[in-house]
């Protein structure tokens, strides 16, 4: 079973900027474009910073805030960037980037070990080519049911599985997988419905599958 990657979910008409824009183009373009944050690129189109909500609004931060001799080089530093003009001197380098190639949950993984909002994809040059954003996560459960349950038959029933599946039905409703009918054995019950918990979009899986032989109970794994 194919699983699905990165380049599968991820947005590709993303809007850029560069570290030569000035300040209040940056902060025009997200409110134009209603995004958080945006990636950074140079005229290669490598990927070398990007400018978030944050970036922008240390501005209004440490607008008026005195200068003291006390405070901390993270204080001293965030003020220095405060007072960019371009976005070059108010971005943050070294975002977080992911292959295109990468399996969906692992870069799942890494967002919410990271607590990133998003990845940045890159090529083997580091090339912005898209955005792996926590709501394109979410885009495998958008499908409808039938489409769910298609893609289960094909992918899980008829092309994973050896044996011999054509005992059972796939029904599907908001998302909850029901696997009912009857196969030869247990582990092929068991293997059936541990393909279809991985597959995405898929909420959970109640198993109604009957089998004529327990492999475990005659000592046969």
């Amino acid at each position: 079973m194919r699983k699905p990657t990165v380049r599968s979910v991820m947005t590709t008409d993303v809007i850029t900027t560069t570290p030569r824009t000035p300040f209040t183009h940056a902060a025009g373009l997200m409110v134009r474009h209603g995004v958080s944050a945006l990636p950074v690129v140079d005229g290669s189109g490598t990927l070398v910073g990007v400018l978030s909500e944050a970036d922008l609004l240390a501005k209004e931060v440490h607008r008026g805030e005195p200068t003291s001799v006390l405070d901390s080089w993270l204080r001293r530093h965030s003020r220095h960037r405060a007072r960019a003009r371009t976005v070059g001197g108010a971005m943050t380098p070294r975002p977080a980037t992911v292959d295109a190639d990468s399996d969906v949950s692992a870069a799942a993984e890494l967002l919410s070990r990271s607590g990133h909002r998003r990845l940045f994809v890159v090529d083997e040059r580091g090339r912005l080519i898209g955005v792996l954003a926590r709501r394109d996560l979410l885009r495998p459960f958008l499908r409808t049911d039938a489409e769910l349950v298609t893609e289960l038959e094909r992918e899980v029933i008829r092309r994973t599985l050896w044996a011999d599946m054509s005992g059972v039905r796939v029904f599907a409703r908001d998302g909850v997988v029901t696997l009912s009918g009857r196969v030869d054995g247990r582990c092929a019950a068991e293997l059936a419905i541990e393909l279809v918990k991985a597959v995405p979009g898929v909420v959970d899986v109640q198993d109604e599958l009957e089998f004529d032989r327990d492999e475990w109970r005659e000592g046969v794994r």
